[in-house]
């Protein structure tokens, strides 16, 4: 279980959390909604270590990891605007975190492979990320999240910026990647009708 305890983070006297609570059960999807600017990204920026909250408590798996450094937490964090490595092809984008992780490049090609047919990409190892169209760029970032096999996923609006009909087959393509990898899965969204489908719960924020 993932578990945030009374986190409350300002900048300057702009207060942007106030003493937030709430729980993420294993294997499950939680959505966070709110407008733009309500602290949404800001929150998963704390999950993530990327942001230390001015108070409060993050608790993964029963141990406190609030001060626990980014890279040692386990977390994959799909961003709005993908962050893709633009001089990587995709093959060297994906396996960036697993190289990180010491992994030899055998047991990386294999989990490269799996990532791309979990994903849909099958065939896309050597393109270049300039190459690739707004969902397979996305397709790419969430790939590149799930290869360390996190053991929590950040969702940053996964689904922004695209078409309608894009957008909700790759909803759909989510959904189901989701399940089958039976992560425990934090999603900030402002659209409602992606959270109903994606989530398992839903908060506002």
């Amino acid at each position: 279980m993932l578990r945030i305890q009374n986190i409350s983070k300002s900048f300057g006297d702009n207060l942007v959390l106030n003493d937030l609570s709430f729980d993420v059960d294993s294997g499950s999807t939680l959505a966070i909604l709110g407008p733009s600017g309500c602290g949404k990204s800001t929150l998963l920026k704390i999950i993530s270590g990327l942001i230390e909250p001015d108070l409060g408590t993050i608790i993964d798996s029963g141990q406190d990891v609030t001060s626990t450094p980014t890279h040692l937490r386990g977390i994959g964090f799909v961003f709005q605007d993908n962050q893709l490595f633009p001089h990587l092809d995709v093959t060297k984008n994906i396996e960036f975190g697993l190289k990180m992780a010491g992994w030899d490049k055998k047991r990386r090609q294999s989990r490269v492979a799996k990532m791309l047919e979990t994903v849909g990409l099958t065939g896309f190892e050597k393109r270049t990320i300039t190459d690739l169209s707004g969902g397979e760029a996305k397709r790419v970032a969430l790939a590149r999240s799930l290869a360390p096999a996190p053991k929590v996923l950040l969702l940053d609006e996964p689904l922004t910026g695209l078409d309608e009909d894009l957008h909700d087959q790759l909803m759909l393509d989510l959904k189901v990647i989701l399940k089958e990898s039976n992560t425990t899965t934090v999603l900030v969204t402002h659209d409602k009708v992606e959270a109903q489908a994606l989530a398992s719960a839903m908060l506002n924020l």
